[in-house]
């Protein structure tokens, strides 16, 4: 039995080169793909053994994680009037590598 694979753009878009793999006659393995690829994809998986074929079609989300704050932020602080507050926001991280703003 033989597994190949299409894959076909689901709102334009096609995974990348790469990102789809046939490891074994039964496993199709997905790579990580790039930031900008970042969406759905549908794919069409068909195995045969040379007398019949079978296909099934699944869609694979691509989805981003959201940076994070590495220890509690304070919700809420209470000061006196004309006096100054300093407020130390604690360290953050993007488990993708990605470039993070900090808007306040």
């Amino acid at each position: 039995m033989t597994l190949t694979y299409v894959q076909t753009g689901f709102a334009q878009k096609t995974v990348p080169n790469g990102c789809l793999t046939v490891t074994s006659p039964y496993t199709l393995d997905v790579s990580p793909v790039p930031f900008s690829d970042i969406g759905t994809y549908l794919i069409t998986a068909t195995i045969t053994d040379n007398l019949d074929t079978v296909s099934t079609t699944f869609k694979i989300s691509v989805s981003n994680s959201p940076p994070y704050f590495t220890s509690e932020v304070p919700a809420d602080f209470t000061m006196s009037f004309n006096s100054t507050y300093t407020f130390t926001i604690p360290p953050y991280i993007d488990d993708e590598g990605h470039t993070v703003s900090m808007i306040l």
